[in-house]
């Protein structure tokens, strides 16, 4: 087989290819991506969708949605607002085939609108710093959320004696689950979506690289992960997934007009844009000479990190006399006397029922233990009915 349609930036290299096999084009399709190979820049093509004439339903919407090729995320700000407006759609509860509403439709032209301009951005195909000196490699994140929306987007670092290069590599969105979360939960869950993506873009990138770091604009995910106070459940586990693969990974504050992320949790143009393709003017100097942020004091996230500790509950205990056979009694375990009484959290059952199944079966065991008779069945439960200390 003879291979053909050959291409490449380097005159010298499409010298050695006859006229034959030699690709005549400017631009040439690869894995979704247009590339024009003289100035080494990729574009994003899209299809039209043709709203304004047809009336379309939402398995087309989905369709054009899904035939967007952009497996680094590299244009997920713009892509977010359309994905958010198909899940608005299933909350309508439309059938695949059914018409959008007028209003929908007027607001899908818009969307599509803003999506076709995506075809005017260009994306540098090599990201190499073009140097022959030691270069030393840096992974930067940064990850935000908002009610649409937590993002992250991840920055190849490159800097050598003469010049610093900072380009975006990989950007993840995630939309908001339809079980709504509060804000300040979203931010733990962008972080730890971080984290994962730096593992992943590191083991890919197949370089030396020095030191990763992380950057969130939250306040509250960061006194989480610092506090020794007893978490929620939710909370607990992912600060407990952070601090097991976040080991030599830099976790700071960083406001939020300096976080690139924001770009992506909310949905933005992307033409010109320096901050989401180069990340914070900040970046370009010596790592040594990148901003310290303090945290800022804020009430409200004082109020959201207080809502996630677990409160200790006060000892409710119920007491329960021991049914007379003999002078057996039962010691108290939340005393040092023997009191002779039965001491029960009540505040661990959801019921009183439950509370009594048991308590009887405690008492069952107890009088096992002491080789006493003891009855099957709920005797003991009965028992406890009649007992006027139960509260």
């Amino acid at each position: 087989m003879n291979l053909r349609e050959w291409a490449s930036n380097n005159e010298e290299v499409n010298s050695l290819f006859s006229s034959e096999d030699r690709a005549e084009v400017k631009s040439m399709k690869v894995l979704g991506l247009n590339g024009t190979w003289k100035v080494i820049l990729f574009h994003i093509v899209l299809q039209k969708c043709y709203a304004i004439v047809f009336m379309l339903p939402k398995r087309e919407i989905l369709k054009y949605i899904a035939s967007i090729f952009d497996p680094l995320g590299l244009i997920s700000p713009v892509i977010l607002d359309a994905k958010y407006f198909l899940q608005e759609l299933w909350n309508k509860h439309l059938e695949w085939d059914d018409a959008l509403s007028d209003d929908d439709q007027k607001k899908w032209i818009s969307l599509e609108k803003q999506l076709m301009n995506v075809e005017h951005v260009c994306i540098p195909r090599s990201i190499s710093a073009n140097c022959s000196q030691l270069v030393e490699y840096r992974i930067v994140c940064f990850c935000d959320a908002s009610q649409k929306a937590y993002a992250v987007a991840v920055y190849l670092h490159q800097r050598s004696e003469d010049t610093t290069k900072v380009d975006l590599i990989f950007s993840k969105t995630r939309l908001v689950p339809l079980k709504k979360l509060s804000i300040t939960r979203l931010e733990l869950l962008a972080l730890v979506i971080g984290l994962r993506c730096l593992q992943f873009v590191k083991s890919h990138l197949h370089l030396p690289i020095l030191d990763s770091s992380i950057w969130t604009d939250s306040q509250c995910v960061l006194h989480w992960l610092h506090t020794k106070k007893q978490l929620s459940v939710f909370v607990k586990n992912r600060v407990n997934e952070i601090k097991k693969i976040s080991e030599n990974v830099t976790i700071s504050y960083v406001p939020s007009k300096d976080n690139p992320a924001d770009i992506a949790s909310r949905g933005q143009n992307l033409m010109n844009n320096k901050l989401w393709w180069e990340g914070p003017a900040w970046l370009k100097s010596e790592p040594g000479e990148w901003p310290q942020f303090k945290v800022p004091h804020n009430n409200k996230e004082d109020n959201s990190y207080e809502s996630e500790i677990r409160k200790l509950k006060k000892p409710s205990e119920i007491s329960l006399v021991q049914p007379s056979r003999g002078t057996n009694t039962i010691e108290n375990t939340s005393s040092d006397e023997n009191t002779g009484l039965l001491t029960i959290n009540s505040q661990r059952f959801s019921s009183l029922t439950k509370l009594l199944r048991v308590t009887a079966l405690v008492l069952r065991f107890c009088e096992k233990t002491t080789k006493e008779k003891y009855q099957q069945g709920i005797s003991h439960v009965t028992k406890l009915k009649s007992l006027k200390t139960c509260r």
